[in-house]
């Protein structure tokens, strides 16, 4: 009994030696295709080879999901699969705006690395996923908790007057910045400070939603400092929603920043 008991936990550790060194290869094997010269189909199929590895019966289909099966199964190769994945998704984006038009299968493998990138939480993606700040909350999510690395150049990008999809996404991100769980993250006494002037000034941008998404980034900080901008807002903000047949419109940017004044004030 002993023996066969012996035999099968060599078995065992056989397979799983074997089953590590396959992932390790898989981590290898991506790693050699970044290279530029290839095709990015090449890319997308390694990618998906190497996530597969940790993928599970709940995670099938997500690659992001799967991702953190892969890195603990190979603890040694974790960090340079990281490091690839940020570099990816550099090569990818880069690709990307030096195209004309996308194939659909493209955009998938693109939408799936860079949830995987985001999914990492590693600061050293902060300047891809800044040029990615229109993408989405799986960007402004991994931004937001980045603290001053994504703050910083995040300003500066506000400052420079970016588009308007982009000044949107921005604001946005100063906001989720602004939520208790991520200013916690951030190291100088300066930075709350920095974010709410960012976000008064954006009250007066000229598109009504980046003026609503500052009211919401006010309303996080609860700042009573930030009171009498909020109820000039809630008193002479101009947009108006369009009148339909059953809604003859609502002042939603005065409605959202007159919310805000209330439960700041409610903390004085």
């Amino acid at each position: 009994m002993y023996r066969i008991a012996r035999v099968l936990g060599l078995l065992a550790l056989g397979w799983a030696v074997a089953n590590s060194q396959t992932e390790v290869s898989e981590a290898r094997r991506y790693h050699d295709a970044l290279d530029a010269s290839r095709q990015w189909t090449e890319r997308a199929e390694a990618f998906y080879r190497l996530t597969s590895a940790g993928e599970t019966a709940n995670t099938r289909g997500k690659p992001w999901s799967s991702l953190p099966g892969t890195l603990a199964a190979q603890p040694d190769a974790g960090d340079q699969v990281r490091l690839d994945l940020i570099r990816a998704l550099s090569m990818e984006t880069a690709w990307m705006n030096s195209q004309a038009t996308l194939p659909e299968s493209f955009t998938n493998y693109h939408g799936d690395l860079l949830a995987a990138v985001a999914s990492l939480s590693d600061v050293r993606s902060c300047p891809v996923l800044l040029q990615l700040v229109d993408s989405g909350n799986m960007a402004l999510d991994a931004l937001a908790g980045f603290g001053e690395a994504a703050l910083d150049p995040a300003l500066r990008m506000l400052a420079q007057g970016p588009a308007e999809i982009t000044r949107l996404s921005l604001v946005r991100l100063l906001a989720k910045m602004a939520e208790p769980t991520n200013l916690i993250r951030m190291t100088r006494p300066d930075s709350r400070n920095a974010i709410s002037a960012a976000l008064i000034l954006s009250l007066k941008d000229p598109h009504p939603f980046v003026r609503l998404a500052a009211v919401d980034g006010l309303a996080n900080l609860k700042d009573p400092a930030t009171l009498p901008p909020l109820e000039n807002v809630a008193a002479e903000d101009p947009f108006r929603s369009p009148a339909t047949p059953t809604d003859p419109g609502s002042y939603i940017v005065r409605q959202r920043a007159a919310r805000a004044v209330l439960e700041i004030g409610r903390r004085r």
